[in-house]
């Protein structure tokens, strides 16, 4: 038991409430002289006079011992008295709470972040007021909701506005920040910057209030930094969806590949569950699963190294089920799965893709003429294939957009050719860092242009079934390449050919005439040609790529348009400015559901977008027994819902119900 008042508090109070009131049983009473008509009460009169005879021996009172006892209740009180201290003596304390995804299970009527906020609660009733204390939420980002500061009533205030999320959870940050904050720096006196060094006073205590579901725990660095963990909540049984992919046939559009992944996180029980997909809010398909228990998390830290780790991963995922639904539609449609399951943890419960309209790829050729690539693109399944050539191009402005990809042999664009797919042979646009020379048509096939491949990747999609043997070059084009390009062919004179991932933008780079190789005669080309083509074009056979909480996506606009608004799931709205640029960025993606972007005019991309938790560490809702930080285990601080709880109401309780005990008894000796 721990007294929060200083002691002469008490002291004071027992001075001057508990000799007055045993002094006034050694008084005597002043008596107004009565007649009576009966000796009856004659003898009572005399023993209340000796009793209240100035200096005679005090009798025993029970009026007296109650009210003493009112007395002795109150002064406790007044000591405030709590159960019980949990906090080491550290002189400043940072706490660190979760509040990602897996903190939203309920257990009971509170959610786990409700508990934590509790035990953060308590711990900082124990703290005397010369500790410090400093918050931090924290769930893949952290956040500083209060300083160092001992006002321990604007820590009570920041921790209850800790608001959920549907977050993931990482650790490093809130680590950075513990420890900026909580090591105490000291120089020399008399030196500057240079001179400052880590202090000899010992670093803050760092406790967190966590479930343990941390994703990034073996990589956080703790240094210095004194780190505690309390477990938060109770093991549960969770089913969830951790991936979810659609797309559509290449060849059929109106056909869809609808891929889940559903994994059952209970450790002891099997699961029976059912699945549905819904096109439009219309149910499309169902299905039932029965799903293996998955073994707890490692108890110890020798279970988390090595090849017991390994298999221990493997048991895990066994637990896991990956389900195909084969769908049809030709509209932009919204596809949401749901697990008809009712368990602790809904975020996972749900998952959602949006998928544009079906249809086939546009191509657009810019050549002065060629018969190879215009005989392979006829014989591939596309809506379109328009021709221009170079002089056409330049000229056509809005008629040269709109198509899926455009392939340019032999001549680049002269400006900047936007957003979109491309196909550059023997030719790079006019961006920054690519350059070509491409050598003279009439150039003999000599060592300063005939090159060797020394390199192949052969697991690239585009290269897949691609045999390197047909690719014979009498005359290689030297290429640069910005950062970020995947090389496919490498040869000893640099890349053959190459993949350039962009903003928007998709760009395969190809160093060579097809007039100088015998390639576009040989199975090798159509292959590459159809392989590339529906590789670039899978942004729009496949879904929109769906976000997870907390990930920020970028919204291309009009640059008429300066302001879009995003309509959250809760149906609140958010202002993006696209200050005239033609793409604004938002991040407020907390919650898990669909975003509507307004207005939805052309040109505004994605009109609509999901957030999914897709997450199997947050949907491992299990708690933690232990925490692994770094390789290290941390200390366990111990639960403290019930430590530091005050006493003082009790004792206030306490007077009152002897206050009313000796009110009755002295009524009863009235009567009497």
């Amino acid at each position: 038991m721990q007294f929060l008042s200083p002691w002469y508090i008490p002291a004071l109070a027992a001075v001057l409430t508990i000799p007055p009131l045993v002094i006034m049983y050694f008084l005597r009473l002043r008596r107004h002289e009565t007649p009576v008509p009966t000796t009856y009460l004659w003898r009572k009169v005399i023993e209340d006079l000796q009793v209240n005879q100035p200096f005679q021996k005090l009798r025993k009172n029970l009026l007296l011992l109650l009210q003493l006892l009112v007395l002795f209740a109150a002064i406790f009180a007044l000591a405030k008295p709590i159960h019980k201290i949990a906090m080491s003596q550290n002189e400043r304390v940072v706490l660190l709470i979760d509040r990602s995804a897996s903190m939203t299970v309920r257990q009971g009527r509170d959610s786990r972040l409700d508990q934590a906020k509790q035990q953060a609660q308590a711990l900082l009733r124990g703290l005397r007021r010369s500790q410090k204390a400093m918050l931090v939420s924290f769930a893949d980002t952290a956040e500083v909701l209060c300083p160092f500061t001992a006002d321990k009533s604007m820590l009570a205030e920041r921790i209850r506005s800790i608001q959920p999320s549907d977050r993931t959870t990482r650790l490093e940050e809130a680590v950075r920040l513990a420890k900026a904050y909580g090591t105490t720096l000291a120089g020399p006196e008399g030196e500057g910057v240079r001179g400052i060094m880590a202090s000899t006073e010992p670093p803050a205590k760092a406790i967190v209030f966590s479930d343990g579901a941390i994703s990034d725990a073996q990589d956080v660095s703790v240094g210095r930094l004194n780190l505690e963990y309390v477990k938060v909540g109770q093991s549960d049984n969770n089913v969830g969806i951790t991936a979810i992919e659609a797309r559509r046939e290449y060849a059929n559009p109106a056909q869809i590949q609808l891929f889940l992944r559903v994994q059952n996180f209970s450790p002891k029980e099997s699961a029976h569950t059912g699945i549905s997909i819904y096109i439009n809010d219309t149910l499309a398909a169902a299905k039932d699963l029965d799903l293996p228990p998955t073994p707890p998390p490692p108890s110890d830290a020798t279970a988390q190294a090595g090849s017991a780790a390994t298999s221990q991963q493997a048991e895990r995922m066994n637990s896991s089920q990956t389900v195909a639904f084969d769908l049809t539609s030709t509209d932009a449609v919204i596809i949401e799965a749901r697990l008809q399951a009712e368990d602790a943890l809904r975020a996972d419960n749900i998952a959602r893709v949006c998928l544009g309209p079906a249809k086939q790829s546009r191509v657009l050729l810019v050549t002065a003429g060629n018969m190879f690539l215009e005989k392979v693109l006829a014989g591939l399944p596309l809506r379109q294939v328009a021709h221009m050539k170079p002089q056409e191009y330049e000229k056509a402005g809005d008629k040269a957009a709109g198509f899926d990809v455009t392939i340019f042999d032999a001549c680049a664009p002269a400006n900047d050719p936007g957003n979109g797919n491309f196909i550059f042979f023997a030719a790079a646009p006019k961006l920054p860092d690519f350059a070509i020379q491409v050598p003279p048509k009439d150039a003999p096939a000599d060592d300063t242009w005939r090159g060797t491949v020394v390199d192949f990747d052969t697991m690239h999609p585009m290269m897949r079934h691609v045999s390197v043997d047909e690719i014979l070059v009498a005359r290689w084009a030297k290429l640069s390449l910005p950062k970020g390009a995947s090389v496919l062919l490498e040869t000893d004179k640099g890349p053959g050919i190459a993949y350039v991932p962009q903003t928007r933008r998709q760009i395969v780079l190809v160093a060579f005439r097809l007039t100088d190789s015998v390639w576009p005669l040989q199975v090798g080309f159509p292959v590459f040609m159809y392989n590339t083509i529906r590789y670039m074009t899978g942004s729009a056979m496949q879904a929109e790529r769906s976000l997870q909480p907390g990930e920020v996506i970028d919204i291309t606009a009009p640059k008429d348009l300066k302001t879009l608004t995003v309509i959250q799931p809760n149906r609140a709205s958010y202002k993006v400015d696209t200050a005239g640029q033609g793409q604004g960025r938002f991040g407020a993606t907390e919650q898990t559901g669909l975003y509507h972007v307004e207005p939805r005019t052309a040109g505004v991309s994605p009109q609509v977008f999901a957030v999914n938790l897709a997450n199997a560490n947050e949907s491992d809702i299990v708690p933690r027994e232990i925490l692994q930080v770094g390789g290290e285990t941390v200390a366990i601080q111990e639960n403290l819902q019930g430590a530091n709880q005050p006493i003082w109401p009790y004792a206030i309780l306490a007077a009152l119900a002897v206050l009313c005990l000796e009110w009755y008894v002295y009524n009863r000796r009235v009567m009497v």
